[in-house]
Formats: C-alpha cells, sequence, structure tokens
C-alpha cells in the first residue's frame, strides 16, 4: 500500500515518470523506502523537502546535460521553458 495520500501518490509518479528513461516505470524510479537508497546523513526531511531537493537535483542534472541550454533541458525533462525557468529562478540555479 502506499503511504501516503492521493495527492502525494500522483506528485511521486510525476517524479517517476521524469526519471524514466524509455517510457517505463520501475520500481528504482519510485520514492520508496525499500527501492531507494538512504545516503550517509541523510536527514530524510519532510515530503515537500524532500521534492524539493529531488526536483533541484533533476534540473541541476539536466541543465548540465545540456550545458546550461534552457530550451533543450526543458524539452529533456517533458516541460516547457517557461515552467523550467520558473524553477531556475526559485532556486538559483546556474544556467551558464
Amino acid at each position: 500500500p502506499w503511504p501516503g495520500n492521493v495527492r502525494e501518490l500522483r506528485g511521486a509518479l510525476a517524479a517517476a515518470v521524469a526519471l524514466c528513461e524509455d517510457g517505463r516505470l520501475a520500481a528504482q524510479h519510485l520514492d520508496l523506502p525499500a527501492a531507494r537508497p538512504v545516503a550517509v546523513g541523510d536527514s530524510g526531511g519532510g515530503y515537500h523537502a524532500r521534492v524539493e531537493a529531488f526536483r533541484r537535483h533533476l534540473l541541476e542534472e539536466a541543465l548540465a546535460e545540456s550545458r546550461g541550454n534552457l530550451a533543450a533541458a526543458a524539452r529533456r525533462l517533458g516541460v516547457s521553458r517557461q515552467y523550467l525557468s520558473q524553477f531556475v529562478k526559485k532556486y538559483g540555479l546556474d544556467v551558464a
């Protein structure tokens, strides 16, 4: 059973879909205790803090792979350039 509510499940599935590369979801794409390795010193944090950290990491990775090109990173993530730009500003990410 899913430990959270439906909204949390939707959020977790949206994040998992963003991670899968070939259109297939696997256990490692979901943020489940049995599927996710815990880093040493990982305080866990609350749900929202962990989602924000995950989103930031995902954006940083896409921007690095796209060499700072917002349009290319947005395509890679399957979001609009405007949406990506909003979070780049929110997190103060470097796009150079």
